[in-house]
Order: C-alpha cells, then structure tokens, then sequence
C-alpha cells in the first residue's frame, strides 16, 4: 500500500444487516520535506529511536501528512460525513457500528469532538495509527467505543505506541 492511499477515507456503516459506505478523498500534499520524515523529527512520544526507525519511509510520510494536514480540511471531512451519516435510514438509531478505514479513522475523530449530540458508536478502525490518531486528535470524551483491527501483518503492528495493540508479556 502506498503512502497516498492512507490518505483516502472510508467508512462503513452497519445496521441491521444493511452495509453504508461514505468515501472521501483528502487533498494531498504536494511536497513532503525531507527533514520531516527524519527519526527525530516524528510527532511520535514514547517510542524508542529503533522503532521509529523501523517505520517505512511511507509510514513516515502519512504520519507527516497526518500531522500537518490543515485541521479546517478535517473539519469540513467530519461535517461532510456527519450530513451523509444524518441522511442516513438509521440516523436515529442508538448504537451505530462502523469500520473505519485508514484517513477515516482521522475523519470519525473529528467527527465525534465536533457534534454535541450523536448516536452511541462502536468503531473498529483498520489500517490506521490508532493510539497515535487518538493523541492527535481526540480531544473531548465522546460516547464510542473503539476497537483497533490490527494484525501481525499490519504496517503499524510493529509500532505498539502507534497502533495500540499490546505486546504479549
């Protein structure tokens, strides 16, 4: 999978056996610079200088785009998603479950932090940073449960401060 492609936003929608789904594409960057994808400079805490190193050069290039892509671009994504999600034949339901895929995972964060009222969601998030994502952006408590699909073969799997998954003891 390229660096672009973690970019693109996907989201479905489950209920009662009917499958919803809402894409979107974010604006690229047109350049990354060289210095922001350096072990050093990634946004990342709590890692050791060997994990981030072993972060592609594509990973590093979508946490750069993931921190440095203009916050009005995430906001105008949740509210397109929140009128799609609102159009919806389940809109009114209590508990919604979603998958979210890659940016979408971004895109539901932004979502939850900016809706005053919204139906319960359990979200699973697939190829995605999601310990990372929640740091960046997650910043008020909102009802959702999240659930990290992350496997071995995961490109964030070997990164357990990016993904979340635990290491076994």
């Amino acid at each position: 999978m390229g660096w672009r492609e973690y970019l693109s936003c996907r989201i479905e929608v489950h209920h009662q056996g009917v499958t919803y789904l809402w894409e979107k594409e974010l604006p690229l960057p047109a350049e990354i610079p060289l210095r922001g994808l350096f072990v050093h400079s990634l946004p990342i805490q709590r890692s050791t200088a060997a994990e981030k190193r072993g972060l592609s050069l594509q990973l590093r290039k979508v946490l750069w785009s993931y921190e440095n892509i203009d916050p009005q671009v995430w906001k105008r994504a949740a509210r397109d998603f929140h009128q799609w999600l609102s159009s919806l034949p389940c809109s009114d339901a209590r508990t919604l479950k979603i998958d979210a895929h890659e940016a979408g995972v971004a895109v539901a964060m932004s979502f939850l932090n900016q809706q005053l009222s919204s139906p319960k969601l359990a979200i699973r998030t697939h190829n995605a940073p999601l310990a990372w994502l929640k740091k960046r952006f997650m910043t008020k408590a909102r009802r959702a449960k999240w659930e990290n699909a992350v496997d071995s073969q995961s490109a964030w799997a070997q990164l357990p401060t990016l993904s979340g998954k635990r290491l076994a003891a």
